[in-house]
């Protein structure tokens, strides 16, 4: 393989490898569906978005429990977007927050958005469609507090808001996963 020294700076250098981490991050919680996973996915990355004219991370999200992270591509699925904001104050009295974002150009038309939707970077945006289902124009992912994917539904099987209530309430008490440790060599 040919060096990359010359050819890229070392900030663009960690983009290659935040990337293939993301990939590799979303191939892994392809494989999770809507049966609570008992074993660890690589997190969904951290990123930065706005609430409520706040700036917050996934990761400061996560400290408070589980969260519903909701990605959609156009046409928003505006019922269940507004059934997601509507249900907000059950949901987060069970513990669990939700977070929408709409992926793809920023430029295509913006549905009356409710609360729960964010906006992000084209870069994050682009991370985070690695998560989303093949073939689904949303995908919603229920992470626990280190960012791994626990549930998984598409368009076509999304969780009512009682059954949302009931699997954040299972993450919140399920251990976090332990992921193995990589086996060093010590020649």
């Amino acid at each position: 393989m040919p060096g990359f020294a010359d050819v890229l700076k070392p900030s663009r250098r960690w983009d290659v490898i935040n990337f293939i981490r993301a990939r590799a991050a979303g191939v892994q919680s392809g494989a999770v569906g809507s049966t609570l996973a008992t074993e660890a996915t690589a997190p969904v990355p951290d990123f930065a978005f706005e609430v409520c004219g706040t700036q917050t991370t996934l990761g400061q999200m996560l400290e408070r429990g589980p969260l519903l992270l909701v990605l959609y591509e156009p046409p928003a699925p505006v019922a269940r977007l507004e059934e997601l904001a509507a249900g907000q104050p059950r949901l987060a009295a069970a513990g669990l927050r939700v977070v929408a974002v709409k992926l793809g150009d920023a430029s295509d038309g913006d549905e009356a958005a409710p609360a729960v939707v964010v906006h992000v970077s084209r870069r994050v945006d682009k991370s985070l469609a690695l998560f989303r289902a093949p073939g689904s124009n949303e995908s919603e992912l229920m992470l626990d507090r280190s960012g791994n994917v626990r549930l998984r539904w598409t368009a076509s099987n999304l969780a009512p808001p009682d059954r949302l209530v009931a699997e954040a309430e299972r993450v919140a008490r399920a251990p976090l996963p332990h992921k193995a440790m990589p086996v060093t060599s010590t020649n």
